[in-house]
């Protein structure tokens, strides 16, 4: 009995109202003479009871905002991101992003903790995680690894390569080497190899080249001409940029001889390769590179093949042509295969200031300085902002070549003083 009773729910305000009323009604239709004085008792307390029937309930005292949503707030704010497009970075509603930043919602599953710090690129501690990492499943990661690439391709390599420093730091090996756990591990050091070869400077090409071999070396054991190839073919692209123009060709060269590799990646090394052999200055192995590239190259860009990240086409071809006919003093030809890259290539930031940065160096070659660095000086604050050292490479390419066309006109123009002083008229 006793527990009957505390179990029993205390009457509110308007149960008592509900109760009063029905005694009134009750009351009011028996055919019996109610006292006065009942009457009057009801009367005094259903106006006491001061309640309005229209009033909304009142919603329960707002939560702190939680340690995630203050962290989200200050990332957006620190990013010039609005609500709108964090939601879209991390794949929800606008309207969860302002229940988190308003405490309407508390941030606190784990599991959606954690993929918010991994695809933000931050530190678990941040979102008030505990420093250990919970393993990621293979799902998890092939996601992660597919939202690197595409911030790549929105050309927000910052955030691109946050994500990567993230994945590597907790990157736990698999206990046994089963050929698919090979695969994921190798996929992993590939696109963090494509993410870091986009966003590093040349002091940190040692550390790219590291995950190429580690490619490498897992192709091997695997027996995976395709990727073994990749592995080879950038890990010549990295000598050629370092100048090391010998070790370049062999490996590129190398990379050629495999059997059993698909057109694309084939003619995407034999693109690379043309680079070194222009460097070279052999013009005939440069055409013939260059032509077999682009029989290879599809029409449309290559962005995968076998879930890694591959950027080959028609139009990657012809921008490399651009940029090759503008060291051959070919200016005409350049910017004509500039505009066929232009109709080539999707219409995205990345792509847009790839062909903007070809264009600030077809234009210096040819001369044009004012257009050149004036289309650099726009392009520049982006550049550094988004992280994209690829294309700052590029600018600091031009300056180079600037400083050493001024270096040139200063030794002509001392020569020729010198002997127009010797020969000086003596008024």
């Amino acid at each position: 009995m006793n527990d009957l009773a505390v179990r029993q729910r205390r009457p509110s305000r308007q149960d008592t109202l509900r109760s009063a009323s029905a005694s009134w009604i009750i009351l009011s239709e028996d055919t019996r003479d109610p006292s006065p004085g009942n009457r009057h008792s009801l009367r005094s307390l259903l106006c006491s009871m001061e309640i309005d029937q229209e009033e909304a309930p009142v919603k329960p005292p707002r939560q702190p905002v939680s340690l995630a949503g203050q962290f989200l707030k200050r990332y957006r704010q620190q990013h010039h991101l609005t609500q709108e497009q964090l939601a879209a970075l991390l794949h929800v509603e606008p309207r969860t992003i302002r229940a988190y930043e308003t405490g309407e919602r508390q941030l606190s599953n784990i599991h959606e903790l954690r993929r918010i710090a991994d695809w933000l690129g931050v530190p678990p501690e941040a979102l008030g995680l505990a420093p250990q990492p919970l393993p990621r499943s293979p799902y998890e990661l092939a996601d992660l690894l597919q939202h690197a690439v595409q911030l790549i391709d929105v050309a927000e390599a910052a955030r691109a390569r946050a994500v990567i420093e993230q994945v590597l730091s907790t990157l736990s090996l698999p206990e046994q080497h089963d050929p698919s756990s090979l695969q994921m591990l190798a996929r992993t050091y590939y696109v963090a190899a494509f993410v870091l070869l986009r966003t590093t400077t040349t002091r940190e090409w040692e550390r790219v080249l590291e995950l190429y071999q580690q490619v490498e070396a897992i192709a091997r054991q695997l027996q995976e001409p395709t990727l073994l190839h990749l592995a080879l073919t950038y890990q010549g692209d990295i000598e050629r940029r370092r100048g090391r123009l010998v070790q370049a060709a062999q490996y590129l060269e190398a990379a050629q001889t495999l059997p059993n590799v698909p057109d694309p990646v084939r003619g995407n090394g034999l693109q690379l390769l043309a680079r070194v052999y222009l460097r070279r200055q052999d013009l005939q192995a440069f055409d013939s590179a260059m032509k077999q590239a682009e029989a290879l190259a599809p029409a449309q860009l290559t962005q995968t093949l076998f879930d890694l990240p591959l950027r080959y086409s028609r139009g990657t071809v012809y921008e490399e042509y651009a940029r090759s006919c503008a060291d051959l003093g070919q200016s005409q030809l350049a910017f004509h295969y500039l505009d066929l890259a232009q109709h080539s290539l999707p219409a995205t930031r990345f792509w847009e200031l790839m062909l903007l940065t070809a264009r600030i160096i077809v234009l210096v070659k040819a001369h044009e300085f004012d257009a050149g660095t004036s289309l650099a000086l726009d392009l520049l604050p982006e550049l550094k902002q988004k992280g994209l050292q690829r294309f700052l490479d590029r600018l600091h390419f031009v300056q180079r070549y600037l400083d050493q066309l001024q270096q040139q006109a200063g030794r002509a123009s001392r020569s020729l003083a010198d002997a127009l002083a010797e020969s000086a008229p003596d008024y």
